[in-house]
């Protein structure tokens, strides 16, 4: 047994060997910091930057929840838009608002005895629209008036009603009721107001 072991140690001994095993362990040495290394520096800095780009993923999965959502806003009041760039001018178009209250006029048979739309007052501050106060004042059959005033709510132009006044026609013998007898002249005193989107009020 110990001529065995004398001679496992005199193998170790020879050069040889010894030159072969701390080849070896310089090649491992080699391998590993050759390429092990770095090997695991990009795994880890690939592993890094998938991490970035699932992050920009969320994150632009984020914006488009948000834009869906405000293309949803803008599908629902799309109509209410249409009808407000429609409605509501970018300029005061006084001589067009005129003209669309003439038509009216004839459409319901009634007089426009009185019309002023010359002024114009501008956006106040954090408001939107300037306006156009209107006065006018109309006469004729008490249904044709009624419903000339009802009719200013379906122009092309958006106009509100702030205050009517009716005064009617005193009849032989007295007074009468007016809303029972349509065929007694009845006049109407009407402000309202008309809008547009210009900021700034320009010249009519």
């Amino acid at each position: 047994m110990s001529k065995i072991s004398s001679l496992n140690m005199e193998a170790l001994r020879r050069p040889r060997i010894i030159l072969t095993l701390g080849a070896l362990l310089l090649l491992a040495g080699v391998w590993y910091f050759a390429w092990w290394s770095p090997e695991g520096h990009k795994l880890a800095s690939v592993q890094q930057q998938q991490l970035v780009e699932q992050q920009r993923v969320d994150q632009l999965q984020t914006s488009l929840n948000i834009l869906e959502h405000e293309n949803s806003i803008v599908r629902r009041y799309r109509s209410f838009l249409t009808f407000f760039g429609s409605e509501v001018p970018v300029q005061p178009e006084q001589g067009q608002l005129v003209y669309e209250l003439g038509k009216l006029e004839r459409a319901d048979n009634v007089q426009l005895t009185s019309i002023d739309v010359s002024t114009t007052t501008p956006a106040a501050s954090g408001q939107a629209l300037s306006t156009i106060p209107i006065t006018m004042s109309v006469t004729g059959p008490h249904s044709n008036v009624m419903r000339f005033l009802s009719d200013l709510y379906q122009l092309p132009r958006l106009v509100t009603i702030q205050s009517v006044a009716p005064s009617p026609t005193q009849g032989t013998g007295g007074a009468y009721d007016v809303l029972g007898h349509d065929s007694v002249p009845f006049n109407l005193s009407i402000t309202g107001t008309a809008y547009f989107s210009g900021s700034i009020s320009p010249s009519a």
